[in-house]
């Protein structure tokens, strides 16, 4: 997965305000990053974004248990103290 192209994509949709479409892009990518396209550590990062945008429609309890995934990710991964990780746990406690 590029995620030059889906951040880009990302910034064209939350810019046209489309909050249904927003969701659904971030939820199809994590969709296919989960098959195993062979990049799970994009799968972390999607989940970040997805945290962020449940955040932002104040939808708070949606926006901890997605963040707390993506902990879970990077921990899996190894990366639980890497700046990924204090990157989600940043944006976790904005939630809070």
């Amino acid at each position: 997965m590029n995620m030059e192209s889906f951040l880009d994509r990302l910034k064209t949709l939350y810019r046209e305000g489309d909050q249904e479409k927003i969701e659904a892009f971030i939820l199809e990518k994590i969709a296919d990053v989960a098959v195993g396209n062979g990049n799970e550590l994009a799968l972390c990062t999607l989940y970040n974004e997805l945290g962020g945008y449940y955040r932002g429609v104040s939808r708070y309890c949606d926006s901890l248990d997605v963040f707390n995934k993506a902990a879970d990710c990077l921990e899996s991964r190894g990366l639980g103290q890497s700046v990924q990780a204090a990157t989600v746990m940043i944006n976790r406690a904005g939630t809070c």
